[in-house]
Parts: structure tokens; C-alpha cells; sequence
């Protein structure tokens, strides 16, 4: 099972196609109910790679079925 199988969101990033040094997963926090989950990515260089090592947080829904 992948993430983007459970949660949607963060501008339903392709984790695929980030870079290993972006460090996707680095750190997450889910909140108290598990229906919302941040992921951070210390290293991201942001949209367009233009923002050298700036890092991002992409925050994601659970997806109720």
C-alpha cells in the first residue's frame, strides 16, 4: 500500500519524483484523530527547483472510503 492509497493532499505530490536529497519523510506528525498527516522535506528546493534547499511540509488528508 502507498501513501497517495490513503491520504491525498500536498498538492498530491508524486513521491516518486522528488529527489532522495530532498529528504521527503524526514519528519511527520500525524494529528490526534489520524485524519491529517504533515510530512516534511528539510532539503525541497521548492516549486520549479528555485528556492535551493528552502524544504517544504505537505500537508494530507485521509482519504475516507
Amino acid at each position: 500500500m502507498c501513501i497517495r492509497d490513503i491520504y491525498t493532499g500536498g498538492k498530491n505530490v508524486d513521491v516518486a519524483a522528488l529527489a532522495r536529497e530532498d529528504q521527503f519523510g524526514v519528519s511527520v506528525s500525524l494529528n490526534a484523530s489520524g485524519d491529517r498527516l504533515a510530512v516534511a522535506a528539510d532539503l525541497d528546493d521548492g516549486s520549479g527547483k528555485n528556492v535551493s534547499k528552502s524544504g517544504a511540509v505537505d500537508l494530507l488528508s485521509l482519504i475516507h472510503n
